[in-house]
């Protein structure tokens, strides 16, 4: 609750840190992941400086570096003249697509509905359930009578805990309609 202590005591004093929480899970964590991690997205050409060279900054630095040793390994990178790394098309999404898969299998075994991967376009409407913390980020489940959804959470999502949404895919994110009359627009 971190963040919610820190947002409460700037409010109080008037302020604003623009504090925004990238991870749940700590460096050492997210390195052992075989699932798509905050790392993963930082992975893209980033200045040897930009870390810092001491604290928090120089292992973040480490981290990355041993990142891409690992995404060399598992074939999602490949490593140039042994100085940098090229990162495979959509490395990041098929790294999200291996947790997605693994998690809806459990949830599956667990409610016998079938697990509806999310495209385009696409409408959802069922009971949003439960929330689970993935290494990507959090996710909705929402379950209609034979299937279910895992999709983006928001906080704005849990005063709807138990009851029906429906919403469309758009993009990266769920356009959703909540109870019956009143809308609201949630990205990812």
């Amino acid at each position: 609750d971190f963040e919610k202590k820190v947002l409460v005591m700037d409010r109080a004093n008037n302020r604003k840190t623009g504090l925004k929480l990238l991870s749940i899970q700590n460096l050492e964590t997210q390195l052992r992941s075989p699932y798509a991690t905050w790392l993963d997205r930082v992975q893209i050409p980033y200045p040897k400086d930009s870390f810092g060279k001491q604290g928090y900054g120089a292992d973040l630095h480490r981290a990355v570096a041993k990142r891409q040793t690992w995404l060399v390994e598992q074939g999602l990178a490949t490593r140039n003249n042994y100085k940098t790394v090229s990162y495979e098309k959509g490395y990041v999404q098929s790294l999200i697509n291996r947790e997605m898969g693994k998690q809806a299998a459990k949830i599956a075994e667990q409610t016998g509905k079938a697990y509806r991967a999310l495209h385009q376009g696409m409408k959802i409407e069922g009971i949003f359930t439960d929330k689970i913390e993935l290494m990507s980020g959090p996710y909705a489940v929402v379950q209609s009578q034979r299937a279910f959804y895992l999709v983006p959470w928001r906080s704005v999502m849990e005063q709807e805990r138990g009851r029906r949404l429906t919403g469309t895919m758009r993009g990266k994110s769920v356009s959703w309609q909540f109870g019956r009359s009143r809308s609201r627009g949630l990205g990812r």
